[in-house]
């Protein structure tokens, strides 16, 4: 009985850990905070924690990403990767540098 009782422990501690992070990626621009997931040609981004989903769109070089298509759009949201720890995020008009946090 306690091996049972062991087992059905162990198995729920290894399914239990820590929730997946939905934003696992953190950027700073300029003064905003950009959080992010990547999936397929799509990004789910908070900025400044409010949400939006982007679509990626035809780009020379690195990923980049546009509100253009969004169902709701409100002003234009274009954040663009290049490589694994920086960016550009355009919005409201202007445009930041993003360095991605570690």
């Amino acid at each position: 009985m306690k091996k049972i009782i062991l087992i059905a422990a162990l198995a729920m501690a290894a399914c239990g850990g820590e929730p997946r992070n939905p934003y696992p990626h953190s950027y700073v621009c300029g003064k905003h905070k950009v959080m992010a997931d990547f999936s397929g040609n799509v990004a789910r981004i908070k900025l400044d924690g409010v949400p939006s989903t982007l679509q990626q769109v035809v780009s020379a070089d690195g990923a980049k990403y546009s509100s253009k298509f969004s169902s709701i759009p409100k002003k234009e949201i274009i954040f663009w990767t290049k490589g694994m720890n920086r960016g550009l995020l355009e919005f409201d008009g202007k445009t930041f540098e993003c360095a991605r946090e570690q």
